[in-house]
């Protein structure tokens, strides 16, 4: 179907991260990047795994007053 098709050519544009790498840029633990994706303040997408848009990386860290480690 037509939305269908839509919706896979819009998330097939955006570059996914793995959780794992995800938590590396941030520098924080797992245990905190299920807790960020629970409270709803980074977005995630349950895709196999949890997959998260460099996109939503970006605007968490714009958001917050957090800075990743990789950044100090």
């Amino acid at each position: 179907d037509k939305r269908n098709k839509l919706s896979y050519r819009y998330m097939t544009q955006d570059k996914f991260l793995t959780l794992e790498k995800a938590r590396k840029i941030l520098g924080v633990s797992e245990r905190s990047m299920y807790r960020y994706i629970h409270d709803g303040r980074l977005m995630a997408y349950k895709i196999g795994h949890w997959k998260i848009k460099e996109k939503d990386i970006q605007n968490f860290i714009n958001k917050s007053f957090f800075t990743p480690k990789h950044i100090k």
